[in-house]
């Protein structure tokens, strides 16, 4: 099973540059397969424009992607500061 486990997502600090400032991040996009994980986590100033903790489907937004399915991905003892209010 793929997965993400025990990671710090920091989404923008004090030392910010000018395009991280004009950019939508996503923390993790997930992927266009089933079962995957994200667990033990961190997520932490996801707070401007577009920027989001997750968003989903990779892939799914290219031109040539054939498949919009849903998928299972599941969250599990995630820690979200007050900043992070998107999820995409």
């Amino acid at each position: 099973m793929a997965q993400i486990n025990d990671c710090l997502m920091n989404g923008r600090s004090n030392n910010t540059d000018e395009y991280i400032d004009g950019a939508s991040p996503k923390a993790v996009i997930t992927p266009r397969t089933e079962n995957f994980l994200v667990q033990n986590s961190r997520f932490y100033n996801f707070n401007w424009n577009y920027a989001a903790a997750f968003a989903t489907c990779s892939h799914c937004f290219h031109p040539a992607a054939t498949d919009s399915g849903a998928r299972t991905t599941t969250l599990n003892n995630l820690t979200l500061d007050a900043s992070v209010t998107r999820f995409v």
